[in-house]
C-alpha cells in the first residue's frame, strides 16, 4: 500500500516551477485567512465603540426628554393653563464630534475621527497591508529566486526548494507570536462569538503544527519519504484550515438562509422580553459579537422616546400616568398604538428626533442601522422638509425588530 501511494505521487511529478507556483497560491490562502481574523478584531472594536457611543447618546436623549417632562410639571404646579414650551439653544443635545468617549482605559477625544479611522482600517488598510503587500512581496521574492535558478526549476521534482520555504517560516512565526494578543482579545477583552473563537484557535493550532512539522521534517526526523513529499502534506493542511475558516462559514450562511429554524419564542414574546434586564443583556452581548449592536440601541432609543412623548401629553393634559404607554411589541400592532402618537408634532421634540436620525439613519452615521433604503429615504425627506411626525421612525423600528428576532433569537440560551 505504501509503495502504491509513492508510485502515484511520483507519476504526478511536476516541474519544480509549477510546484513553486502551487505552493505560493495555497500559502496565499493563509495570508487571506489571517487578514480575515485581523479584520474581525477591528470590526469587533468598532462594534464596542458603537455600543459605548450610542449608549451615551441614548442617555442624552432620555435626559432631554426628562427635562421636558419636568418643565411640564413645573407649569402645572404653578397652575398655568397654557404653557407653550420652546426648545432653546441651550437645551440642544450635544454635538457628535467633540465629546470624549471612554472605553475601558482608552479615551476617544473625537468620536467621528475614530469612527472614520476604524472604517478606513477595516475597508482599506487591512487589504493593503495584510493581503496586497505580503502577496506582492512573495511574488517578487519568488521571481528573483526563479531568475537565479531557472534551469533547475524546469526539471521535474516532487517538492519545492528550501529557499522557497523561508517566507512561510517567517509568516508562521509572526502569526504564532501575534496570536498571544489576539487570543487574549478574542476570549477576554472583546469576547468574540463562539464560532469565531473556535475558528481562530484552530487556525493558530494548524500553523503551529505545520511549523513544527516542517522543522522536524527538514531535520529528517520522519525519514526520507516524508522529507521528499512534505510539500503535499503542508498543502493539504493549509487547504483544510482555509476551508474550515473561510469557506465553511459561507456554506453555513447559505444553509441557514434556506433552512427554516424552529424558534422557542415567537417574535412578540421575544420583543416583549426585551424589557427584562437579564434578557436584554444577553441580546446585547450577541448583537455586539455579531456586529449589529446598533440595531438594538436604535430599538431602545425609539422605545424610550415614544414613552416620553406619551408621558408628555398625559402630563400636559392633566391625565394621570397610565400603564398603556408604548410597548416594544407595538411595532407588530400599528392599529393598537396609543392615539397620542398621531397628535400633531410638537417642535420641542425636534432635538431628540434629529439625534436619532443623525446617529442611526443618516448615511455614513456612526451607528447606521440595517434598514431598507426606501425607509431611510422616507425619513430623510421628512427631516429635510420639516415634516416631523411621532411615527416617522415606526417603519424602521419594525424592520429592526424583525432583524433582531431572526438574527439573535436562534443564538440565545433560553
Amino acid at each position: 500500500m505504501k509503495l502504491c501511494i509513492i508510485r502515484i505521487i511520483r507519476a504526478l511529478k511536476l516541474w519544480c516551477l509549477f510546484n513553486m507556483i502551487l505552493s505560493y497560491v495555497i500559502f496565499s490562502y493563509v495570508i487571506i485567512t489571517l487578514s480575515r481574523f485581523i479584520r474581525i478584531f477591528y470590526i469587533q472594536r468598532l462594534s464596542i465603540f458603537k455600543l459605548k457611543f450610542s449608549e451615551k447618546k441614548n442617555k442624552n436623549i432620555h435626559e432631554k426628554g426628562e427635562k421636558v417632562l419636568k418643565k411640564i410639571e413645573s407649569k402645572i404646579s404653578k397652575n398655568i393653563k397654557s404653557f407653550p414650551i420652546k426648545s432653546s439653544g441651550s437645551d440642544n443635545i450635544d454635538s457628535f464630534s467633540n465629546e470624549e468617549i471612554k472605553i475601558g482605559d482608552f479615551k476617544i477625544s473625537d468620536p467621528n475621527h475614530y469612527f472614520n479611522k476604524l472604517n478606513s482600517i477595516i475597508n482599506k488598510k487591512i487589504t493593503i497591508y495584510y493581503v496586497i503587500f505580503p502577496v506582492t512581496a512573495l511574488i517578487i521574492y519568488y521571481v528573483i529566486l526563479s531568475l537565479k535558478d531557472w534551469e533547475n526549476l524546469k526539471t521535474r521534482c516532487i517538492n519545492e526548494r528550501i529557499k522557497m520555504s523561508v517566507p512561510k517560516l517567517i509568516l508562521n512565526l509572526v502569526v504564532i507570536i501575534h496570536s498571544i494578543y489576539m487570543i487574549y482579545q478574542a476570549f477576554y477583552k472583546q469576547k468574540w462569538d463562539k464560532e469565531l473563537r473556535k475558528e481562530y484557535v484552530a487556525f493558530v493550532i494548524v500553523i503551529i503544527f505545520c511549523s513544527i512539522f516542517m522543522s522536524l521534517t527538514m531535520n529528517s526526523v520522519f525519514g526520507d519519504i516524508v522529507f521528499k513529499y512534505r510539500i503535499y502534506i503542508f498543502q493539504m493542511i493549509t487547504m483544510t484550515v482555509h476551508v474550515m475558516c473561510v469557506i465553511d462559514p459561507l456554506i453555513n450562511i447559505f444553509i441557514h438562509s434556506k433552512k427554516k429554524q424552529k424558534l422557542v419564542l415567537t417574535e412578540e414574546e421575544f420583543l416583549l422580553r426585551l424589557t427584562d434586564t437579564n434578557f436584554k443583556e444577553q441580546v446585547k452581548d450577541i448583537t455586539t459579537q455579531t456586529f449589529c449592536i446598533e440595531n438594538l440601541l436604535f430599538f431602545e432609543a425609539h422605545y424610550d422616546l415614544m414613552n416620553i412623548i406619551i408621558k408628555y401629553y398625559n402630563k400636559k393634559n392633566g391625565i394621570p400616568i397610565q400603564e398603556n404607554g408604548y410597548s416594544s411589541t407595538d411595532i407588530l400592532h400599528k392599529t393598537k398604538l396609543n392615539p397620542i402618537l398621531y397628535e400633531p408634532f410638537d417642535p420641542i421634540f425636534i432635538p431628540q428626533f434629529e439625534q436619532i436620525y443623525n446617529l442611526y439613519i443618516k448615511e455614513d452615521s456612526i451607528a447606521l442601522i440595517n434598514i431598507e433604503s426606501s425607509t431611510a429615504h422616507s425619513i430623510e425627506d421628512q427631516i429635510m422638509n420639516d415634516k416631523y411626525s411621532y411615527l416617522m421612525f415606526y417603519d424602521a423600528a419594525q424592520e429592526v425588530g424583525n432583524l433582531l428576532y431572526s438574527n439573535v433569537c436562534p443564538r440565545m440560551r433560553l
